[in-house]
């Protein structure tokens, strides 16, 4: 994973308070943290499996990630499925991702 000039722990607790605003600046002033992990794990599997953010703030903050280049995984996949939301799903493999035969618009 890319190195980013921003410190761990810092990153980390952004992700996990699915901090919006502070990701998007973070993200500006340092457009590689999107595809740097933390501990080992890429930024969108902590985002999804540890935040205690709102569920909409989740999703924007998967949606910034995104659009930086963060890759997903299965293990994203699989932490989304159990949070049952398809907006979620839906911003971590785009708008035509499909769950029991229907499209997540």
């Amino acid at each position: 994973m890319p190195a980013s000039s921003v410190p761990s722990q810092e990153y980390e607790r952004v992700l996990v308070a699915a901090d919006v605003p502070v990701l998007t600046d973070l993200l500006r002033s340092d457009p590689a943290s999107a595809t740097a992990g933390v501990g080992g794990s890429p930024a969108v599997c902590v985002l999804v499996l540890r935040s205690t953010g709102r569920p909409e703030d989740v999703t924007a903050c998967v949606q910034l990630l995104r659009q930086h280049g963060a890759p997903t995984d299965a293990d994203a996949f699989y932490h989304a499925c159990e949070r049952a939301d398809t907006a979620l799903l839906g911003a971590l493999f785009g708008r035509s991702c499909c769950c029991r035969g229907s499209v997540i618009d």
